[in-house]
């Protein structure tokens, strides 16, 4: 006999659903949802990759603002699924076994992604930091270059001389 939660609902051609559908399509709903955002999000850690190898920085921003487009989603999401985590033993409970397994494959597949994004944001900005390193590292290079040139070339800030020679 086909379970409840075989209908066409299921297909859901939105990502979002009604509050007063059956609690398993929401949960089911709004994970694919975060599922699909994480997605997005590798996308633009891809291009955000790219754009920090070119050193194109202007870039690096716009898919900077991009990105947190999406985690603003993903966070919007788990805020909807936060009161229906309240009920998921109950419901869970109550699904046969296939859902329950279709259930745990999703929440399963969601967070491997979430792992995935942390470790390569933390991979980006590893690369980040070091490229600021050796940014800094020019810049300081560049300051002692310019302190050496000025300091062989005689200019000096004071219109009097520094030294004297004086005979006493």
């Amino acid at each position: 006999m086909p379970s409840p939660h075989d209908t066409p609902a299921r297909a859901f051609a939105h990502p979002g659903v009604a509050d007063g559908a059956p609690w398993f399509d929401r949960v089911v709903a709004l994970l694919r949802r975060q599922q699909q955002a994480y997605a997005r999000l590798a996308a633009l850690g891809e291009r955000q990759r790219v754009m920090l190898a070119a050193d194109d920085f202007d870039g690096l921003l716009s898919v900077l603002a991009q990105r947190q487009v999406v985690v603003d989603e993903i966070g919007t999401v788990a805020g909807a699924l936060a009161p229906l985590r309240d009920q998921w033993s109950e419901q869970t409970a109550r699904l046969n076994a296939a859902d329950r397994a279709s259930l745990d494959s999703l929440c399963g597949a969601v967070a491997l992604a979430a792992r995935e994004q942390a470790a390569r944001d933390e991979q980006d900005r590893e690369r980040l930091a070091a490229r600021r390193r050796e940014i800094m590292a020019t810049v300081a290079g560049l300051a002692r270059g310019r302190g050496a040139v000025a300091a062989y070339s005689g200019a000096s800030t004071s219109a009097a001389p520094r030294f004297e020679d004086r005979e006493v």
